[in-house]
């Protein structure tokens, strides 16, 4: 489903649906990182709200990932609960990804 990410840019903007609310997220970065590169999911300064969407690129392979954050526009983020989501200091090694494409795994046992 998120083949066609690449497609969005800063200032775009996307929508995610939850509990019956709709939620919208005003794009403010766009980059491309390697999966070691997990410091992507941390909190941002300046950005309160903010929702981030990772696939990976290119499209079908995994060497690395595409990054998009964005953040809420509506409705207004100051009426947002807090998060009621355990704390923790454990972060993945690396940004999870798809397993290698069909592609790849006939280019691997070929080669």
């Amino acid at each position: 489903a998120f083949v066609l990410l690449g497609w969005l840019n800063k200032d775009d903007t996307f929508y995610i649906q939850k509990d019956g609310v709709r939620y919208v997220y005003k794009i403010f970065e766009k980059k491309i990182v390697p999966p070691s590169e997990v410091g992507v999911l941390d909190a941002i300064a300046g950005h309160p709200a903010t929702a981030t969407l990772i696939t990976c690129d290119p499209p079908g392979l995994n060497v690395n990932r595409m990054v998009i954050i964005g953040d809420q526009i509506s409705p207004d983020p100051a009426a947002n609960n807090a998060s009621t989501a355990l704390k923790t200091d454990v972060k993945p090694a690396e940004l999870a990804g798809n397993s290698e494409s069909l592609w790849h795994r006939i280019i691997n046992a070929i080669f």
